[in-house]
């Protein structure tokens, strides 16, 4: 049996590649989150500020914004009034904006 010519195995190998890149892309790695969490450090009522903002947003969208927490429920109304937000039950609306008002607000950490 004949090897093939080297310039043959060059012409099928770039579109294997390309097809396989981009059938892979669009994957994170293992382990790897999906950007929802990136930016949204460990505490009290992180999980319910995923469930209930991450939706629509990446966490990079709104963790710059450094608001009060009346600022963050101002925020919250907003997203249920105009852009049809489901309501959070008021446990689940609470730990939210606590944990913004904490480690977003004014003053993070404090």
């Amino acid at each position: 049996m004949s090897k093939p010519h080297s310039w043959v195995i060059r012409v099928v190998r770039i579109p294997l590649l390309w097809a396989l890149l981009l059938v892979l892309l669009p994957f994170p790695a293992f382990g790897q989150n999906d950007g929802r969490v990136g930016a949204l450090v460990a505490g009290e009522g992180r999980d319910e500020t995923v469930e209930t903002c991450t939706r629509c947003h990446y966490s990079g969208q709104f963790v710059g914004e450094r608001l009060s927490r009346e600022d963050w429920e101002m925020v919250m109304f907003t997203m249920i009034g105009e852009y049809e937000m489901p309501v959070p039950a008021d446990g689940v609306r609470d730990k939210v904006l606590d944990y913004l008002s904490i480690h977003f607000g004014p003053e993070p950490g404090q």
